[in-house]
This record gives C-alpha cells, sequence and structure tokens, in this order.
C-alpha cells in the first residue's frame, strides 16, 4: 500500500498534577481535536532536559499531537505559524521555560479502512476503504483569537 505524506503536530508539556497543568493539556486535546478531527494524548513520559543555568532536569512529560489531512511539504508557513501560536499560548498559560511544539513530515498508509456498520448503522462486519482526507476542520473550540 502506497504511503501518504502528512504533517504532524506535537506539543510536550511537563506532565504535572495541578489544575493549571492539567487545564492547559484539556485545551489542547480539544484544539487538535476541533482542528485536525482527533488526536492523541501520551501521558507519563519520561524525560529530561538542560535548565536555563546548565542543571541537569529529569522531568515527565505529557504528548499531544495530531497528524493534519494535508501534506507538510507546501504548507510549512502556515504549520510554523499554528506551532508559534500553540507554543505562545502554552508560555502565557503556564511558569515554564521549556515546552516544546515540533511540526514535522510523517507518512502513512494512503487509504483509511472503516467498518460499513459504522457508515450505515447495521451489525455488518465488513470494511471498505476511504479515499485520504482532503481537508481539515476549523470549526469548533480553538485556543486562538
Amino acid at each position: 500500500m502506497p504511503l501518504s505524506e502528512r504533517a504532524r503536530i506535537e506539543i510536550y508539556l511537563p506532565d504535572l498534577p495541578t489544575e493549571q497543568y492539567q487545564n492547559l493539556l484539556s485545551v489542547f486535546q480539544r484544539e487538535l481535536t476541533y482542528t485536525f478531527g482527533g488526536c492523541t494524548v501520551l501521558r507519563g513520559i519520561e524525560g529530561s532536559y538542560l535548565s536555563i543555568d546548565g542543571v541537569h532536569i529529569a522531568d515527565h512529560v505529557s504528548i499531544v499531537y495530531s497528524d493534519a489531512p494535508f501534506e507538510f511539504e507546501g504548507n510549512l508557513a502556515v504549520l510554523s505559524k499554528y506551532a508559534d501560536e500553540l507554543r505562545d499560548a502554552a508560555f502565557e498559560a503556564l511558569d515554564e521555560e521549556a515546552v516544546m511544539v515540533v511540526a514535522m513530515k510523517v507518512y502513512q498508509p494512503s487509504l483509511l479502512w472503516i467498518s460499513e456498520a459504522h457508515c450505515q448503522g447495521d451489525a455488518g462486519v465488513k470494511a471498505r476503504p476511504l479515499g485520504p482526507i482532503v481537508g481539515y476542520r476549523t470549526s469548533g473550540p480553538s485556543t486562538r483569537n
């Protein structure tokens, strides 16, 4: 099966149990879901970084990511602006020296498969291919102004 290029946005946030961090994680989860149709959240990922003072800091992070239904190539300016807006929103909401937002190119199978039961509401289990997704959602809640 041929692979299709997609753009992926990943947000790395400190994984802290405070309300402030959990609220921002929820905001980013909603943002990526409404913008791209869904997202994945990975919690408790171990990491480390050097502080501004050069101190090694062990950390746990949550990663929120989504694959956009369009190619990375040709959309770099839009992806860069979007990543900057996400990073700025994180720095406004949190007192952190390091929040990372990444945009990258990924490759996925070019066809999606869903069950006909999902489409027709019956109990069938046959699957049929869908074509590649060709647009992205811009409606719904957003962290952007």
